[in-house]
């Protein structure tokens, strides 16, 4: 009777870990899903960003303002709260150094007060998410040619 106790005690923590697997696989998914909608938002909030950057300057040309740009900008607000609250963090990355496995560099210019590879300029800001890269930012980065 002790050995089919033992069995039986056996096949109870084998399907334990099964269960155990099942769930870590089915957290995987959720967190595949999660990243790609988190990800689908930054895109989306980019889009605002560029929207407020082009109103902003007509206005500053004397056009006429814009009675839907409130409203827009309350949406932009909404969203970037969303993603405050599911825990992404924008990366701020101005006048570091750039490395290709954290920064995706988009163009390089000739920078006098910069050294070389200096990040000068972001054209969109990168996001981490539960202490993971989720979007690199696109930067230019400094090249100091050499005098001739």
């Amino acid at each position: 009777m002790e050995d089919n106790d033992f069995f039986d005690e056996a096949d109870r923590l084998l399907a334990r870990l099964d269960f155990a697997a099942h769930i870590d696989e089915l957290n995987a998914a959720h967190q595949r899903q999660l990243r790609a909608l988190l990800l689908s938002f930054i895109e989306v909030k980019d889009a605002f960003d560029g929207f407020f950057d082009d109103e902003e300057a007509r206005q500053e040309h004397d056009a006429p303002a814009s009675d839907r740009l409130p409203r827009i900008r309350l949406i932009a607000r909404q969203l970037e709260q969303a993603l405050t609250e599911a825990g992404v963090v924008a990366i701020s990355c101005l006048g570091e150094q750039a490395e290709p496995g954290r920064h995706r560099i988009v163009s390089v210019r000739n920078e006098a007060d910069a050294a070389d590879n200096e990040i000068v300029d972001e054209i969109f800001c990168g996001y981490e998410w539960d202490g993971t890269l989720l979007r690199k930012p696109q930067v230019i980065v400094a090249h100091r040619t050499q005098p001739a």
